[in-house]
């Protein structure tokens, strides 16, 4: 069935980039892909969440993180569409290669977001360990995730990118309630391989 591998979701990105800068008349239809991308904006969610925690940015930062760093994805497409990507970089390092790109504009939106708001902001977490204790958790849950079968790992990957059920259920062909149940098997299993003190979100 198609979609379920997390390798087949970068190879479809992938493939709709490469065909989007041969058939695209501007910058702005290859924005249009990656913004009306699924998978894309659930990994852009994540680099977001990721990049607050890291940088001590308030939590609720993260959406507007994600937002601003989608609009500098299309000042970076207006630059050069092709986003410097080497067509005869083997297409399995896709994925590693883009990742770098939205982890870069989340940095640079918070960096924007402190202009605005003040360079004073007290962190959310006190002390510091507490805020790299989180980060390792997240570390461990994604790697546990990584871990698992399939479907229960390309399910769990995009319900902590932000997406609903419903959503992926449309994107991996599956029924609603194929994927509401392997989400509770697979959060069964994590649990029983980190604990229960765990987010897994």
């Amino acid at each position: 069935m198609s979609g379920w591998e997390t390798d087949e979701l970068w190879e479809d990105l992938r493939s709709e980039f490469v065909d989007a800068l041969q058939h695209a008349h501007s910058w702005l239809e290859v924005w249009q892909l990656f913004a009306g991308n699924e998978f894309y904006r659930s990994q852009l969610w994540g680099c977001a969440e990721i990049s607050v925690i890291e940088t001590g940015a308030p939590f609720g930062w993260a959406d507007d993180v994600a937002h601003d760093a989608m609009l500098l994805l299309a000042r970076q497409l207006q630059r050069r569409s092709d986003l410097g990507y080497q067509f005869d970089r083997p297409p399995e390092q896709f994925g590693n290669w883009l990742r770098t790109i939205p982890f870069r504009q989340c940095h640079e939106a918070i960096r924007s977001q402190r202009r605005r708001h003040g360079r004073d902001l007290p962190l959310e977490l006190d002390p510091p360990g507490e805020r790299i204790e989180i980060i390792e958790q997240r570390i461990d849950v994604r790697t546990a995730i990584d871990g698992l079968d399939e479907p229960f790992r390309t399910i769990l990957f995009l319900d902590c990118g932000g997406l609903s059920l419903r959503e992926i259920a449309d994107r991996l062909e599956l029924t609603y309630d194929q994927v509401r149940y392997a989400r509770t098997q697979g959060h069964a299993t994590l649990e029983q391989k980190l604990g229960s003190g765990y987010r897994i979100d």
